[in-house]
């Protein structure tokens, strides 16, 4: 099963024969190129146009991230864009109906997310009847918004105010342990569970963008974030609605558990993950991306990986064809 490759030291990534090979001052490792889906480089590498035409030729994306574990590029293999579905992409976002319906799915999927997530922990004994009361309100007044042309602006205002809810209620999950939430903080994170959020973000955004690449769908023209002030904005569209389950339970879980401490973290201008740290939430991270599980909305089973190529390719059929798009519920 091809995975994907997280490169951490820095060193030169070349074409040896039909392999990939890394090469840097502690070791040179070789890589079949059958086994790889992605790169995610982390460290300072090098690469020529031979590796990039190999890569493209087996249909291997390149993600490069700084030194904190922010996004800031890719390689994309070539795809030969289908004009149509941009077209379409396009007459989606302008139409007032169907865009206000699918911002209106994008953010109930969110929404219901995020309260099987705070289900999840009462189940195991967390008192959130509260918090799950006071987001099932908002939830209830967000459906009865008029979706007219400034539908957008009114339902954003609602999410923030069950974000805001959210996030407190992950304050009660992590009581007992050894870190708190208190509130959300970016650019720079200011504690250490802002820190595994901002990383944990970062890869599903990448995951996402390139999930994207895999399909017709343009990254650049979203429906909820503004085009205009952000590269890619679509990835954010989606990432929005998988984050309390993809990311937020995952961090919960490892700080629950006891497997990640005060150690895996560096201070100085904000809280960021160490090397090690990072390697841990990856391990985590990619061994949950990798789990199978089946789709109620089409009794298909599908690696959560493989869940957001599945997802986009829901959203080319509402854009062309008007099928109905009904976002990935996660059932605990």
């Amino acid at each position: 099963m091809a995975r994907t490759l997280y490169l951490f030291k820095s060193g030169e990534l070349k074409r040896n024969n039909n392999t990939l090979k890394f090469v840097s001052k502690e070791e040179s490792v070789v890589y079949p190129i059958y086994q790889i889906r992605a790169i995610y480089v982390f460290g300072e590498i090098t690469v020529n146009k031979r590796l990039l035409s190999f890569l493209n030729s087996h249909g291997v994306t390149v993600c490069f991230f700084n030194y904190y574990g922010n996004y800031i590029g890719s390689f994309f293999p070539a795809f030969k864009r289908n004009g149509n579905v941009l077209i379409q992409q396009v007459n989606c976002l302008q139409d007032t109906y169907l865009r206000n319906t699918l911002i209106s799915e994008f953010l109930l999927t969110q929404f219901d997310n995020q309260l099987s997530l705070l289900k999840y922990y009462r189940k195991k004994g967390e008192d959130l009847d509260d918090w799950i009361a006071e987001i099932e309100v908002q939830k209830s007044k967000f459906l009865l918004l008029d979706r007219d042309e400034d539908f957008r602006d009114r339902a954003l205002l609602y999410e923030a105010r069950i974000k805001q809810l959210y996030y407190h209620a992950l304050d009660i999950v992590l009581l007992n342990t050894d870190f708190s939430f208190e509130a959300r903080s970016m650019h720079p994170p200011l504690n250490e569970v802002n820190a595994l959020l901002s990383f944990g973000y970062s890869l599903l955004y990448s995951d996402f963008l390139a999930a994207i690449h895999q399909t017709p769908l343009c990254s650049q023209i979203s429906f909820i974030h503004s085009c205009s002030k952000a590269e890619d904005s679509l990835k954010f569209d989606l990432a929005d609605m998988f984050k309390s389950v993809f990311v937020d339970r995952l961090v919960l879980r490892i700080i629950r558990k006891g497997w990640i401490s005060k150690d895996h973290f560096t201070f100085g201008d904000g809280c960021f993950l160490n090397e090690e740290g990072k390697k841990l939430f990856i391990r985590e991270y990619d061994a949950f991306l990798e789990k199978t599980k089946i789709d109620s909305r089409n009794e298909q089973y599908y690696s959560n990986r493989n869940l957001l190529v599945h997802e986009c390719n829901n959203i080319v059929h509402y854009i062309c064809d008007q099928k109905e798009y009904v976002g990935y519920r996660m059932g605990w």
